[in-house]
């Protein structure tokens, strides 16, 4: 009979110690994962706002007008209005950080503006 119980004994049942590791060691990398591309999202959106900023200062715009208003007289009043108009745009890229500006005279770092 003692051979039987033997046989027919149930197998103690094992401890579920190694599934609740491996549940938190994946739970607490798919954290770190998700902090980790937080913050390259997070450094991506401010380099580019930097990069937008710099860009809106490197380029000056000087723009003037000259109107001219000619009004020929005939024998019977003002005959005809001549009205010229003169647009004057310049367009200037600044010197960036690092870079050295040629002045007119050709000597370099001098600016007789």
């Amino acid at each position: 009979m003692a051979s039987m119980d033997a046989i027919n004994r149930p197998m103690p049942t094992p401890d579920h110690d190694t599934t609740v590791v491996v549940v938190v060691f994946v739970s607490l990398g798919c954290v770190m994962f998700l902090a980790f591309l937080a913050f390259v999202i997070c450094f991506m959106i401010k380099k580019k706002c930097k990069k937008n900023s710099d860009k809106s200062e490197i380029v000056r715009v000087d723009e003037h007008y000259k109107m001219n208003e000619a009004i020929v007289e005939g024998p019977h009043g003002p005959e005809a209005v001549v009205l010229s108009i003169e647009d004057d745009v310049h367009i200037e890229d600044l010197v960036k950080k690092g870079e050295k500006k040629v002045g007119k005279d050709g000597v370099v770092g001098s600016s007789l503006s």
